[in-house]
């Protein structure tokens, strides 16, 4: 049955038995995931267990979750008598367990109970949510912090001869060219232009390789909707892949965000941030090269593909009105006071019309070359 199909004349006993039968069907493939039982019928095409996993989490195809509560009930199953679990335990574990592997079932705890479940997408988006922070790895002491302070420094040496231009080559530039011609104060920049602030985007970083996660919720990356700014010029997001399966997944959780009237829900802040980061190609190579985004395709072509996918999810959110109150508040704040600063505006503005590929190495080339020359001639002179 489809959703868009009439049910008037559909007979309440016919309407139970399809939810009793696709129930045991689902019930039946958790149990076989969980016990590495193959399905045949299912294996039979290559991608039928994925597509499985995308029907499964489609809003018009979810039923109430008591149904599988009921069947599970009512149902045997010996090869968990051994855990001594109890039946709607079980099944909590068995489907987080197909969703997110290891780490999804091991959060079964922190979740509601079954009776508090709405249905499986809505399993889904708690376990997303909560996952964002349960699914951290704790700090790790002094990580790197030696190197990180040298590159740093490396970084900072390399711009400064660009930056000694920049009180030059500002005062010039046309005002329509200029950063407050392109963003308002509320505005978000891309990635690009963040870049060009400075900011660097990194990728989250996840826990133990061995309770990596698992199921549809992978494609989020090992932390869901991770986001974190550090230092105030560091950006942390999860690593997201995508590939078939993200589009529907993203686009069902944001569904359900706004029916459980969610304007601010995580998912759907995620969405519009990643939107606003990558408007352009150019955008989505900053994050690809990040390895905060992954796609399956290569070249140009991708990146283009990689922008075109953040304009449509970003054209399904609804979270634009009420992001303040999201947990990307202050994330946001922080980024859109960063996009302010005079001085960070000037050398955006300076970089992105005077040092563009493939003029940008040879510019800091000749400059770093003019700088170290200045110095030289200033210490002759003085010497003499």
């Amino acid at each position: 049955m489809y959703a868009a199909e009439d049910v008037d004349d559909v007979r309440a006993e016919d309407f139970i038995q399809m939810l009793v039968l696709d129930g045991c069907f689902i019930l039946e493939h958790l149990v076989n995931v969980a016990t590495g039982k193959e399905e045949q019928s299912l294996h039979a095409t290559p991608f039928g267990p994925a597509q499985l996993s995308v029907d499964l989490v489609l809003a018009e195809n979810q039923i109430p979750f008591f149904v599988l509560v009921d069947i599970i009930n009512s149902t045997r199953l010996p090869e968990f008598d051994s855990t001594g679990y109890a039946p709607p335990v079980l099944l909590m574990k068995l489907v987080l367990y197909y969703l997110g592997g290891e780490k999804g079932r091991d959060m079964s705890e922190a979740l509601p109970p079954a009776d508090a479940v709405f249905h499986i997408l809505h399993l889904l988006h708690v376990m997303v949510s909560a996952a964002r922070t349960r699914w951290e790895p704790p700090p790790r002491i002094q990580d790197g912090a030696t190197l990180e302070m040298m590159q740093e420094a490396a970084r900072l040496l390399r711009r400064l001869p660009l930056l000694l231009l920049v009180p030059l080559l500002y005062p010039i530039l046309p005002e329509e060219r200029r950063w407050r011609a392109s963003y308002g104060r509320e505005d978000l920049p891309s990635a690009s232009d963040l870049k060009r602030m400075w900011v660097r985007f990194n990728k989250a970083r996840g826990g133990s390789s061995s309770k990596a996660p698992a199921g549809i919720a992978s494609v989020l990356g090992p932390v869901p909707l991770a986001v974190k700014l550090a230092h105030e010029d560091r950006l942390r997001l999860p690593q997201l892949r995508i590939e078939f399966r993200t589009a529907p997944l993203l686009l069902n959780l944001m569904a359900f965000e706004q029916s459980a009237e969610q304007r601010a829900g995580a998912v759907s802040a995620y969405v519009w941030l990643m939107a606003k980061l990558v408007q352009s190609a150019e955008d989505a190579g900053v994050l690809v090269a990040a390895e905060v985004v992954q796609s399956s395709s290569t070249g140009s072509e991708s990146k283009e593909d990689v922008a075109r996918f953040f304009r449509q999810m970003g054209a399904a959110s609804e979270a634009a009105g009420e992001l303040e109150k999201s947990y990307l508040g202050e994330t946001l704040r922080k980024l859109r006071e960063r996009s302010q600063h005079p001085l960070f505006m000037m050398w955006a503005d300076v970089q992105r019309n005077y040092f563009t590929v493939p003029w940008a190495v040879v510019a800091e080339f000749v400059t770093f070359i003019t700088f170290i020359s200045t110095i030289l001639q200033t210490y002759g002179s003085f010497k003499h």
